[in-house]
């Protein structure tokens, strides 16, 4: 499962929550990322949900295994909505701002 977590990564993320520079340039990039996520999928008239957290659900209108694969190809590794019955519905960690832009480019070229 891509969730899964390794006790090396937790021991990472422990140190990092020390470094308070760093907190704050991962939660601004997150509010920033999710600020342009929304943005675009209001100009393509997607449905989502505002999060609180470091990720967005948004439904593509169309069978979400689709934009999985082809996200994939690019190394970027997303989450269909079929495991929350939701089919149509792409769960999107936040990444960097090229990641976003990757995932955006190819729900534009596919709605």
């Amino acid at each position: 499962m891509p969730t899964g977590l390794s006790q090396l990564s937790q021991v990472a993320a422990h140190a990092n929550l020390d470094d308070e520079d760093f907190v704050t340039r991962v939660l601004d990039n997150a509010k920033r990322s999710k600020e342009f996520y929304y943005k675009t999928l209001d100009e393509l008239s997607l449905r989502y949900i505002k999060s609180n957290t470091n990720f967005i659900i948004f439904d593509t209108g169309s069978d979400s295994d689709y934009y999985v694969l082809e996200l994939l190809k690019k190394g970027i590794l997303v989450r269909g909505g079929k495991e929350f019955g939701m089919p149509t519905w792409l769960r999107v960690t936040i990444g960097s701002y090229e990641e976003n832009q990757l995932v955006l480019e190819l729900v534009k070229r596919c709605t």
